[in-house]
């Protein structure tokens, strides 16, 4: 995924959220979520608000999730 922080940051942001169970994507430019995203089968909380998201993939796989902020994306209906 394009976004203007470099994958680098949005690698070590995912590595975190391995410990911590929360992510936060947002601001990212990020066109599509990172599939690594979608393994972090324990992640509780994901903000990937203020981004250029169109869907949101196999969100469905983190069965854990408590809170989702995706506000401020290019999201349209049936985009789950």
């Amino acid at each position: 995924p394009k976004n203007k922080t470099g994958k680098k940051v949005v690698s070590q942001k995912i590595e975190n959220a391995k410990k911590t169970n929360i992510l936060s994507l947002t601001e990212h430019k990020l066109e599509e979520i990172p599939d690594e995203v979608f393994h972090l089968t324990s992640l509780r909380t994901l903000d990937i608000s203020k981004n250029k998201l169109q869907r949101l993939g196999n969100i469905g796989r983190l069965t854990e999730l408590k809170t989702l902020n995706c506000d401020d994306n290019s999201l349209h209906s049936g985009a789950i």
